[in-house]
């Protein structure tokens, strides 16, 4: 197997990372994950792996959620860097990736 580039990790980071790099369509791009099913990873347990803020959530919410979700092992920089920027990332992976299907609302808005 030939890869321009390896992606080791496929949440948010690695999506986003992956779909910005994909732009060039010459470049090969390999994303790997430690689990071998889905279901075996941290994306599973994040109920989809899509990290976002919730109609009635806030920054400060989902920082607490995280580091819940972490039980002790979350670094609280790390979590509260996924709080301000894995919205933004998401808004943005939406916005300008619409071959990407996400289900969505009446109002067209991502589905929580």
């Amino acid at each position: 197997m030939r890869s321009d580039v390896l992606i080791i990790g496929c949440g948010i980071g690695g999506a986003a990372a992956a779909l910005e790099l994909a732009r060039d369509t010459e470049r090969q791009i390999t994303l790997i994950t430690r689990a071998r099913q889905s279901a075996d990873s941290n994306s599973s347990l994040a109920q989809g792996g899509i990290v976002s803020i919730g109609l009635d959530d806030s920054v400060e919410a989902l920082v607490g959620d995280l580091l819940e979700a972490g039980a002790g092992l979350t670094s609280p920089v790390a979590a509260r860097l996924l709080a301000t920027e894995g919205p933004t990332l998401l808004k943005r992976l939406t916005e300008d990736l619409p071959q990407l299907k996400f289900d969505c609302d009446d109002h067209g808005d991502p589905s929580f």
